[in-house]
């Protein structure tokens, strides 16, 4: 693997990821607005939608981690852990959030 290819590549995809954000918060103030103007009883409506379906992602990443805790044998897990910490695209998440928390706080 080349290790400058990588941390570009990396530096790159959050970059795009953190202006992606950027955009979707817009988008997101935008539609709410629109909604409150439009159609304000929906709202509520939404809210308890998005609450459900939160909720459910969150149970279903629970019980996935769990059944792969306890299904997966020890020497696959130290393989994935391994494979996990190389692959560059592990670190743009953390990446995207300090530029995120950076870009943030200077505004």
């Amino acid at each position: 693997d080349n290790v400058a290819l990588n941390t570009i590549t990396v530096v790159d995809n959050a970059v795009i990821n953190t202006v992606n954000s950027g955009i979707g918060v817009v988008n997101s103030g935008i539609y709410t607005v629109h909604k409150l103007f439009t159609d304000p009883t929906a709202i509520p409506q939404e809210l308890k939608s998005e609450a459900r379906a939160m909720a459910s992602e969150a149970s279903q990443y629970v019980e996935d981690q769990y059944n792969y805790i306890t299904e997966t044998p020890f020497e696959q897990q130290l393989i994935d852990t391994k494979e996990g910490l190389t692959n560059p695209e592990t670190y743009e998440g953390p990446f995207e959030l300090a530029a995120g928390l950076f870009i943030g706080k200077e505004f």
